[in-house]
């Protein structure tokens, strides 16, 4: 509210009665949703405003050079670039000791290790020791876009890195620890940032979002009322 443009609740309107269509679409209504989400309409409209008053704070702020060194930098995902992957997965969760991950750590770098000398494909490995089920059709994930699909950051960016015919080394996503391996890679079409600019503003506006949300929750005085 004190850094970014004032949200218009005309466009909070139109918010509301697309996404009323898209629930009767499907068969529902925006009552039932509430009612599922365990919120009023007041509080799904402030909801949209937060992210609303992020997206014209960075609109607001971000300058040409940043967004197009943004474009620059995440030319696969603007380009449309696609790799098909595979992965073998060991789940660790939040609550894994240091030494049960440093164990699903110490495994997989032992697949990998098999697996680049030759003595074990990836395939094999992957239906007998990974933990997704992709594990049935040999970890494969078929393609992958660069951002917005199906596994998180950390996992495509590891996966980008790989050409075809690479293992990763263990990589760690909110799933567990991965070994990644890229088979192809489908080029896309070469995108202008001229022509893409409010992509490209969305997409970094998207990615700043959680940075902003730290700084200005460590500039805030906040209070938790009981």
């Amino acid at each position: 509210e004190k850094n970014a443009p004032p949200v218009d609740s005309a466009e909070l309107d139109r918010q509301l009665e697309a996404f009323t269509g898209f629930l009767r679409a499907k068969g529902q209504t925006l009552g039932r949703f509430l009612e599922e989400t365990r919120q009023t309409e007041a509080e799904l409209r402030e909801s949209w405003a937060i992210l609303m008053r992020l997206d014209g704070y960075v609109r607001k702020t971000a300058t040409e050079a940043e967004l197009k060194a943004y474009h620059a930098e995440n030319r696969d995902h603007f380009d449309g670039v696609e790799v098909n992957a595979s992965h073998i997965l060991i789940r660790v969760g939040s609550k894994a000791t240091p030494v049960e991950r440093a164990a699903a750590k110490e495994k997989l770098e032992a697949l990998k290790k098999d697996i680049v000398a030759g003595k074990l494909e990836f395939a094999a490995a992957a239906r007998k020791h990974s933990q997704c089920p992709s594990a049935l059709d040999g970890g494969a994930l078929g393609f992958l876009p660069r951002k917005n699909g199906p596994m998180d950051e950390s996992f495509s960016k590891a996966a980008f890195a790989l050409k075809p015919g690479e293992t990763s080394p263990v990589v760690e996503s909110e799933m567990g620890l991965h070994l990644i391996r890229v088979t192809e890679r489908k080029p896309g079409k070469p995108s202008e940032y001229a022509k893409c600019v409010d992509e490209v503003r969305e997409a970094y506006a998207d990615d700043r979002r959680p940075i902003l949300v730290a700084k200005f929750r460590m500039e805030s005085k906040i209070e938790i009322a009981k």
